[in-house]
């Protein structure tokens, strides 16, 4: 699970980017090139990493009140749903997933 990881090591998203920054020449010129874009709003590749992992919460408070709505189309209801079920599913996983390694980082600050 990509986002696990990402949500859990956030050392790991900057370690991909510094490589593929510095491999990439492209990129950089890219991001020169974007950054000044208002509809970006001076976000940078450092907000994007935090907006990946936030949404995550959310998507339950989405979902809900449209499985409400839904009462008439059985099909979509159950759709929504199975997809709630899931983001849950992922989101206990998360929660897991970062709590070990919460514990692995305080093991090792004990050292």
């Amino acid at each position: 699970m990509a986002k696990v990881s990402f949500a859990v090591d956030t050392e790991m998203p900057w370690k991909s980017i510094n490589i593929i920054y510095k491999t990439i020449s492209d990129l950089a010129s890219l991001l020169g090139i974007v950054k000044p874009t208002p509809l970006l709003k001076k976000k940078g590749i450092p907000e994007c990493i935090l907006f990946v992992t936030q949404r995550l919460t959310k998507y339950p408070l989405l979902i809900e009140p449209l499985i409400k709505t839904s009462k008439e189309n059985r099909q979509e209801q159950e759709a929504l749903q199975k997809a709630l079920s899931l983001i849950k599913e992922v989101l206990v996983e998360v929660d897991a997933q970062v709590a070990e390694k919460e514990k692995e980082d305080r093991k090792i600050g004990n050292l």
